[in-house]
């Protein structure tokens, strides 16, 4: 049986520990974020157990970490809420800091990153039956995972063992502290960001703030997926949480369901959704530039945004016929 913390206000991190191989022993599939959920603790408290052995956290000035990425070379960047996760390869090849945001540009990788809601950082060895697994993975005042770095087969390791080493934090102890009322599963978009970034996150706004005009229903979306990727038609497709925003622009291939899992399956790009939480598919309109667009904007039952699903084109400034005609064929009307 695997310990229980129920009794426990605050577990010291050996107790922590031992309760986590205890339900690793049960069920060696648990992923840490549902390890963590299931003894009612964070992702990063749960992780923090391991420093001093597999874990190493990192020092807290963001920037300067982020700006030495591009030595890694190629490597799986994964962002995600609750209910989607968002994997992209490649290289973290140009930084730009506009406001208090970092936007990451380089071969297949878009990102921008909030940096004012990471709290915590580490480098991670995870050890798997395809051998030793590094990361770099970061995390919301709340413990809640932000965004992570993957090394892959095209990785460098040396410059990962460089970084590691050149921004280990004089702190190690395997405790942090967790601010409880810190909010990373709300999300909230930067108002301000570059003319590239705008239609994404205008459909993201507009989604939260207004309502649909029409929706697909679970198996219209399905089939809307089957029919980009049919045609190859190149998306731009956002996934985001309060650190990161993380997008994929280019069509889709490969699509398959697992158990509640809708899934994208291309070389580049990994896309796994939670079909089961997701209560709407939106069709909402929204502007760019005086030009009225629509995206598909996927809802929690909460309501909140967990993806946001945009044509992209040569000529940005508008919608594709194709695109239009895919969501005007169907689209449910809203009453």
């Amino acid at each position: 049986m695997s310990l229980t913390l129920e009794s426990i206000a605050k577990p010291s991190p050996e107790i922590l520990k031992h309760a986590w191989y205890s339900l690793l022993a049960e069920k060696p599939q648990t992923r840490i974020r549902e390890a963590a959920a299931h003894l009612g603790v964070s992702e990063a408290e749960l992780l923090a157990t391991g420093c001093g052995s597999q874990v190493i956290r990192l020092d807290g000035h963001w920037p300067d970490l982020l700006a030495d990425m591009h030595s890694l070379g190629s490597v799986m960047a994964l962002t995600r809420n609750d209910y989607a996760v968002h994997e992209k390869h490649g290289c973290y090849s140009t930084l730009a800091e506009v406001d208090h945001h970092l936007l990451v540009s380089g071969a297949h990788i878009d990102l921008c990153l909030l940096l004012e809601h990471w709290a915590f950082g580490f480098a991670v060895t995870e050890t798997t039956t395809h051998g030793p697994r590094h990361s770099l993975q970061f995390f919301g005042y709340d413990g809640l995972a932000l965004h992570k770095i993957y090394l892959t087969a095209d990785s460098n390791i040396d410059a990962w063992r460089q970084l590691t080493g050149q921004f280990q934090s004089h702190e190690q102890s395997p405790e942090i502290g967790i601010e409880h009322n810190a909010d990373s599963a709300h999300c909230r978009l930067p108002p301000t960001l570059p003319a590239a970034w705008q239609p994404d996150v205008t459909a993201w706004q507009t989604a939260t703030d207004t309502g649909a005009s029409a929706r697909l229903t679970a198996q219209g979306f399905r089939d809307l997926m089957q029919h980009l990727a049919e045609a190859s038609h190149p998306i731009s497709l956002l996934v985001a949480n309060p650190g990161a925003l993380q997008l994929h622009r280019g069509p889709i291939h490969t699509l398959r369901i697992t158990g509640p899992w809708f899934n994208v399956l291309d070389a580049g790009f990994n896309l796994h959704l939670n079909e089961t939480a997701i209560a709407r598919h939106d069709i909402s309109d929204y502007t760019v530039d005086t030009t009225q667009r629509q995206a598909v904007v996927l809802r929690d039952h909460g309501g909140r945004t967990v993806m946001t699903l945009c044509d992209y084109s040569d000529d940005a400034s508008h919608d594709s016929p194709f695109w239009q005609s895919l969501l005007a064929t169907m689209a449910e009307r809203v009453p």
